[in-house]
């Protein structure tokens, strides 16, 4: 059996503040009892579904209690696995670009903002304009992501609008972006 996660980035907490919007958020779920204070398992870091998980998906979704849910803090690039498409679009041109030229296009910029010395801008090779990651639309794909915290959901239902909304809320109203991972 393969796994999955829904990954939900914060695209605009800083890496200065993600540590603490972390563990407020992580106490957040904890004291909505969506997750409990175990480990899940010994080889991912993440904690216990817990009795109120179904308060994150639409009523009437059943079947077994989910993995758990873990958190990414520190620059990252969120990507979709088996996810990405096969090409992105530019979100102003709307010209198409293959996924192999995308990243071309997208590891240097991926690069210096690990590193902490560039902008989050890919730019489009038809228009000349720059792009956050996740602004390029994928047409059969998954979207990409930077951001210093990302909540992965582990083997989980999809999460519902209500949910999202609430988590935004605890993210201090920050922008998401949502990315479905198959592994």
């Amino acid at each position: 059996m393969s796994d999955s996660q829904i990954v939900v980035v914060d695209l605009d907490v800083s890496a200065a503040d993600a540590p603490a919007v972390a563990e407020r958020v992580r106490q957040w779920l904890l004291d909505e009892q969506i997750i409990v204070d175990e480990a899940e398992s010994d080889w991912r870091d993440v904690d216990r579904a817990g009795p109120g998980w179904r308060a994150t998906t639409e009523p009437g979704v059943g079947g077994a209690s989910p993995d758990g849910i873990g958190a990414t803090v520190g620059p990252h690039v969120h990507l979709p696995a088996e996810n990405i498409g096969s090409s992105a679009r530019c979100p102003v041109c709307g010209a198409l670009v293959d996924s192999g030229a995308w990243v071309e296009l997208a590891s240097p910029v991926f690069t210096e903002w690990i590193e902490g010395s560039g902008v989050d801008r890919v730019p489009c090779p038809s228009c000349g304009a720059g792009h956050r990651t996740h602004g390029w639309l994928w047409d059969d794909g998954e979207p990409w992501a930077l951001g210093f915290l990302g909540l992965t959901f582990w083997n989980w239902p999809e999460l519902s609008d209500d949910f999202l909304a609430r988590l935004r809320h605890n993210l201090d109203g920050h922008e998401t972006c949502v990315i479905n991972v198959h592994l």
